[in-house]
């Protein structure tokens, strides 16, 4: 084989090795089924994505300082008791302490403080059923 074939399949080579890299990173979105919300303090409110039986819509925006409100909707407004908690799955830590409060039909207003950024959850309870969000708190 002479030094320019070589040189060819080598170049050859290494083009076919960047297309299959490049191929598998543009594939990754295609693998990630339900990726989870990343929230900026200072940002417009995120919609978060829940988990469980769908009974509300839920709308989160954090201050710079940690400050959060949490906006719900639900589908139907019922006399049943609500019931938000928010807590880090990965942490031991103690709940933050929530003001919840109606704000017109369905429509509910959560205030808390967030300690540290993170993975958060917050679960909702409105009767019987129940429904988890979950969200990544950025750096404050």
């Amino acid at each position: 084989m002479s030094r320019t074939a070589r040189i060819r399949l080598l170049a050859a080579t290494a083009f076919v090795a960047f297309l299959v890299l490049v191929g598998l990173l543009l594939s990754i979105p295609f693998l990630v089924s339900d990726p989870v919300v990343v929230v900026r303090p200072g940002s417009a409110p995120a919609l978060l994505s829940g988990e469980g039986f769908p009974v509300a819509a839920a709308q989160i925006q954090v201050g710079a300082r940690g400050e959060f409100m949490l906006y719900l909707t639900f589908e139907q407004a019922t006399d049943d008791a609500l019931r938000v908690a928010v807590r880090m799955p990965g942490h031991g830590m103690a709940t933050p302490s929530l003001e919840v409060r109606a704000i017109g039909g369905s429509r509910f207003q959560a205030v808390g403080q967030l300690t540290m950024p993170g993975r958060w959850e917050i679960e909702v309870e409105f009767g019987e059923l129940g429904q988890s969000f979950d969200f990544i708190l950025a750096e404050f």
